[in-house]
């Protein structure tokens, strides 16, 4: 019974922790927003049409924090888009963007781990991955991979990093930026500033709580 309970309490904090984010994307006097429990979205509109996304994964509970860019080109001609191109400062200090193929091999790795070794673990706890901190389970299994077999959306995030690309015309490219720290526990507001089309969008994430 106690190992039951242990199993319950963990799937709960799971639970949790999949679903709500620390912070929201906040909107200006120029800008658009859309908010719901799970994510908040702000739009900024000049010549493109760029889009800034928070939702679960900047919360730092999977692995480091990330949120969404999307890039609408409303334009004839193809736009260039560069991760150079992205300034992200945490309160007030620039904060590196980790390199998008250095992200997903790391949660590729980490996701083989965790779901082919679940059953050699003992009792050591999970120290990295979408559900850091908790200990393996009984019956082969992991709060980890339990959370993760019923979560496709962490498979699709694993893919789903922004890289330097080119939009085509009428054409829509998105992706998320991961930053180079393993938290933002002593965060208030991150500020996120992207050049498109040589037009500077500027985006504001506060913590909602």
């Amino acid at each position: 019974m106690k190992l039951l309970a242990v199993s319950v309490s963990a799937l709960l904090l799971l639970q949790g922790c999949y679903l709500t984010p620390d912070f929201q994307a906040k909107a200006d006097s120029t800008q658009q927003s859309s908010t719901s429990k799970k994510f908040s979205a702000v739009q900024s509109t000049q010549s493109q049409i760029a889009i800034v996304e928070v939702d679960k994964y900047i919360n730092a509970k999977f692995d480091k924090p990330a949120f969404k860019v999307v890039i609408v080109n409303q334009d004839q001609q193809p736009v260039a888009l560069n991760l150079a191109d992205i300034k992200v400062l945490a309160d007030g200090q620039e904060v590196t963007i980790l390199d998008p193929k250095l992200a997903k091999a790391d949660r590729e790795r980490m996701v083989k781990l965790m779901t082919s070794n679940a059953g050699n673990r003992g009792t050591r706890s999970v120290n990295r991955g979408p559900n850091a901190g908790f200990a393996p389970l009984a019956n082969n299994s992991t709060a980890y991979s339990v959370g993760l077999s019923k979560d496709v959306n962490y498979k699709e995030f694993i893919s789903q990093q922004l890289t330097d690309t080119v939009v085509k015309p009428m054409h829509t490219y998105s992706g998320y930026v991961t930053l180079d720290r393993e938290n933002l526990d002593d965060v208030k507001e991150l500020q996120v500033s992207m050049y498109v089309d040589s037009e500077e969008h500027v985006f504001n994430i506060v913590r909602n709580h």
